[in-house]
């Protein structure tokens, strides 16, 4: 009965056995080590599925799941890959997504995002179809006989997003940064302008491949060109809410 409680003991510890990085600071973190490069290690973190990268300069020691120590950087043993699935080497850095719920207000909306090799910035630029939704989901809530009548054709809306991504947490990180957008609204009956917002948003991690964007950003709006029937006065500038959501597949 000892020689097997014994057993599920050694067990138990070779199942939890995790790698370590050992900081200068001092910090401690388990995880999976992954691979070293020139400048950089990557490393997932523990409940974590996505490899982050740690700059070589902040590490003092790595030490295997086997026992094994390596200083970082000292030239006297290279640290490869103890994970043969050489899949999770390589770190997602584009994005293509939707916008699904963007249709309801007359948008199809397409984005694509480049991230930085530390993945700390990501460059996104969308570009929407835009189209006037009523008369196509709905009918418009005034049934007067000067209700507005459905406008036909599209046009679009594109832009440029900056966004600084926050430390990784539990496969989810904060962000935050400015977006600008220009274009033709069908739904706002076809009113042409910019708008400058900053953001503040939540990305989170859904496996190796997918990612999802919530966001809310707050700016100004300025009108370029409004139809002769508008009572909107393009000399002045309005306050401009969005609420954002993305699915993406990462590559």
């Amino acid at each position: 009965m000892r020689i097997l409680i014994s057993i599920c003991l050694m067990m138990s510890l070779c199942l939890d056995a995790q790698d370590k990085v050992f900081f200068k600071s001092g910090k401690t973190s388990t995880g999976k080590f992954v691979s070293l490069a020139a400048q950089e290690l990557y490393f997932i973190y523990k409940d974590s599925l996505q490899p982050s990268i740690i700059d070589k300069k902040e590490v003092l020691l790595i030490e295997l799941a086997n026992g094994e120590r390596y200083l970082v950087g000292n030239g006297k043993k290279n640290l490869t890959t103890t994970n043969p699935d050489s899949s999770f080497t390589k770190i997602a850095r584009n994005a293509i997504g939707v916008q699904p719920f963007g249709i309801f207000v007359g948008r199809v909306t397409f984005v694509y995002e480049r991230f930085s090799r530390s993945g700390k910035f990501g460059l996104s630029i969308p570009f929407s179809l835009t189209f006037d939704p009523i008369g196509v989901f709905y009918t418009s809530a005034d049934t007067s006989v000067d209700s507005p009548e459905h406008i036909a054709g599209v046009s679009y809306i594109t832009g440029l997003d900056l966004n600084y991504y926050f430390n990784e947490m539990d496969g989810s990180r904060f962000f935050m940064g400015p977006r600008i957008r220009y274009g033709t609204d069908k739904l706002l009956r076809g009113l042409e302008g910019y708008s400058i917002q900053y953001q503040l948003g939540l990305h989170a991690q859904g496996g190796k491949n997918l990612s999802q964007h919530i966001s809310v950003g707050y700016g100004f709006v300025k009108i370029l060109n409004v139809p002769s029937s508008s009572t909107i006065n393009p000399e002045q500038l309005y306050g401009w809410l969005s609420i954002n959501y993305r699915l993406s597949l990462l590559w």
